[in-house]
């Protein structure tokens, strides 16, 4: 019997192991320096719009001088992502998600950093996934790295005081 029970602890052991690193893994972000040539899909949803500078500045505020000054409407949330980037995929279906719950609430934009770097340059973007909350008023915030979507409801809460 104590053989058995030695097995089984080795093998759990090994188990917590094995999902500890997967966490790990799953939980850490992109580095622009450590970009994979992988092109993927873009899964955009209906609710989450692609942007570009121009449509940047249309739509979120001009990133080009010294101060941003945001001119939406509603506050919003910028996913800057990467194709090659993995948790940048598993974060996305997260932020389609919550486009979806806060329709009419917030606006929800995605910038493809390797098609708009003077966008993530503006931003200091070093690292994929990054969310930058920008309230209608006040500093707009950032996170770094593939966040759980109630992490992100939370920082709506907080950020733009939407519950």
């Amino acid at each position: 019997i104590s053989a058995n029970i030695l097995f089984f602890e080795g093998n759990m052991r090994n188990l917590l192991i094995t999902l500890s690193v997967i966490l790990a893994f799953s939980l850490v972000s992109c580095s622009k320096s450590s970009k994979q040539s992988n092109a993927a899909e873009n899964n955009n949803g209906n609710m989450v719009k692609e942007l570009d500078s121009e449509q940047f500045m249309n739509l979120v505020g001009d990133y080009t001088g010294t101060e941003f000054k945001f001119i939406g409407q509603r506050p919003c949330i910028v996913d800057f992502y990467a194709t090659w980037c993995g948790p940048c995929k598993a974060l996305s279906p997260i932020i389609d998600e919550i486009a979806a719950e806060y329709d009419g609430k917030i606006d929800v934009y995605r910038v493809d950093i390797d098609k708009n770097e003077e966008i993530s340059a503006a931003f200091g973007i070093q690292s994929v996934p990054t969310l930058i909350f920008i309230p209608v008023s006040g500093q707009p915030r950032s996170s770094v790295g593939l966040l759980p979507k109630e992490t992100i409801k939370e920082a709506i809460a907080l950020v733009f005081d939407i519950k």
